[in-house]
């Protein structure tokens, strides 16, 4: 790893997931806390990291998007330990 990819990702710090809905009440919490160990650089790391450890995810991934800063980002984008990352489950009502 060169040292912008450590700044990027952070050397001490972790990456702060935030669940709504069903998604949170499936996994009993509000937030995750990815260690910086863990290598996630992308969203795509994201997802496969929390199917993986979140097992009980790995079924609604492909219905959950993925927001960073208050935007839906692409599984290619890059993720750093200052972005806020949200994950939207499918929502119905009327």
């Amino acid at each position: 790893m060169d040292q912008v990819d450590q700044i990027k990702q952070g050397t001490s710090g972790s990456l702060r997931v935030l669940l709504f809905g069903a998604e949170a009440t499936l996994l009993g919490t509000s937030e995750i806390s990815v260690p910086a160990e863990e290598g996630i650089r992308t969203v795509r790391d994201l997802r496969n990291w929390l199917a993986y450890r979140h097992g009980k995810l790995g079924p609604l991934m492909n219905q959950i998007r993925v927001a960073v800063n208050h935007r839906f980002a692409a599984d290619d984008t890059p993720l750093g330990p200052d972005d806020e990352i949200a994950l939207i489950g499918k929502v119905s009502g009327g």
